[in-house]
């Protein structure tokens, strides 16, 4: 499974902020509840989630009538410190993984 979306570069509280919320994240085993950790490589200028039982981070829900859609919610200046006036960025949905 391999999925490409392209999704605002946005500002939260003088932060930058990725804001995922789409089912597709489900399928990759991004579930509501499960852990994830964030790898940034400065030089390829990408951040990587990575599905990990214990994780640092957490994937949140949202619903929509009787469904949970997982959200993956980041504002952080160190961890989207490479997207520095970038308007937009490219996420790639993998199993198990997400690159931005």
């Amino acid at each position: 499974m391999r999925r490409y979306i392209v999704r605002k570069l946005t500002t939260h509280r003088s932060s930058p902020r990725i804001y995922l919320d789409i089912r597709s994240l489900a399928d990759a085993g991004f579930r509501p509840g499960q852990g994830y950790r964030r790898t940034l490589d400065v030089g390829r200028k990408s951040l990587t989630l990575t599905v990990e039982p214990d994780g640092p981070f957490v994937v949140s829900r949202k619903s929509r009538g009787t469904e949970h859609i997982p959200v993956i919610d980041i504002n952080s200046s160190k961890d989207l410190c490479v997207f520095e006036g970038q308007e937009a960025v490219r996420v790639v949905i993998m199993e198990r993984e997400i690159h931005i």
